[in-house]
Protein backbone atom coordinates (compact mmCIF):
# COMPACT_ATOMS: atom_id res chain seq x y z
CA UNK A 1 0.00 0.00 0.00
CA UNK A 2 1.33 3.76 -0.74
CA UNK A 3 0.55 6.36 1.28
CA UNK A 4 0.74 9.75 -0.19
CA UNK A 5 3.60 12.44 1.34
CA UNK A 6 3.60 16.20 2.00
CA UNK A 7 6.14 18.55 3.37
CA UNK A 8 3.91 18.41 6.75
CA UNK A 9 3.78 16.81 9.85
CA UNK A 10 0.43 14.70 11.42
CA UNK A 11 0.91 11.63 13.53
CA UNK A 12 -1.23 9.51 14.92
CA UNK A 13 -0.58 7.81 18.36
CA UNK A 14 -2.65 5.89 20.65
CA UNK A 15 -1.61 5.37 24.13
CA UNK A 16 -4.12 3.34 26.24
CA UNK A 17 -7.69 4.73 25.78
CA UNK A 18 -6.23 8.03 24.34
CA UNK A 19 -6.12 8.49 20.74
CA UNK A 20 -4.13 11.27 20.03
CA UNK A 21 -3.83 13.34 16.84
CA UNK A 22 -0.51 15.61 16.83
CA UNK A 23 -0.76 18.33 14.01
CA UNK A 24 -2.51 18.46 11.14
CA UNK A 25 -0.36 18.50 7.91
CA UNK A 26 -0.84 20.44 5.08
CA UNK A 27 -3.45 19.30 3.76
CA UNK A 28 -6.30 16.88 3.42
CA UNK A 29 -3.54 13.81 3.49
CA UNK A 30 -4.33 13.27 7.19
CA UNK A 31 -7.96 12.22 6.08
CA UNK A 32 -6.77 10.02 3.05
CA UNK A 33 -3.81 7.88 4.61
CA UNK A 34 -5.44 7.64 8.11
CA UNK A 35 -8.46 5.60 5.55
CA UNK A 36 -6.04 3.54 4.43
CA UNK A 37 -4.58 2.04 7.61
CA UNK A 38 -8.48 1.93 8.86
CA UNK A 39 -7.94 4.90 11.55
CA UNK A 40 -11.32 6.19 12.40
CA UNK A 41 -10.27 9.77 12.84
CA UNK A 42 -13.76 10.45 14.72
CA UNK A 43 -12.36 8.43 17.57
CA UNK A 44 -9.54 11.14 18.40
CA UNK A 45 -10.23 12.40 21.93
CA UNK A 46 -6.85 14.59 21.93
CA UNK A 47 -5.57 16.87 19.57
CA UNK A 48 -1.92 18.42 20.01
CA UNK A 49 -0.52 21.45 17.96
CA UNK A 50 2.50 22.37 18.04
CA UNK A 51 2.54 25.31 16.25
CA UNK A 52 1.57 27.67 14.85
CA UNK A 53 3.19 26.83 11.12
CA UNK A 54 0.65 26.13 8.13
CA UNK A 55 2.38 22.47 7.87
CA UNK A 56 1.66 21.40 11.17
CA UNK A 57 -2.07 23.30 11.27
CA UNK A 58 -3.55 23.60 7.43
CA UNK A 59 -5.32 20.23 7.47
CA UNK A 60 -6.89 21.28 10.69
CA UNK A 61 -10.20 22.51 8.27
CA UNK A 62 -10.21 19.15 6.95
CA UNK A 63 -9.95 17.26 10.33
CA UNK A 64 -13.18 19.32 11.59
Amino acid sequence: MYYLAEPGASYYIEDGSDKILFDTGYSSLLIENASKMNIDLKSVNKLVISHGHDDHTDGLKYFF
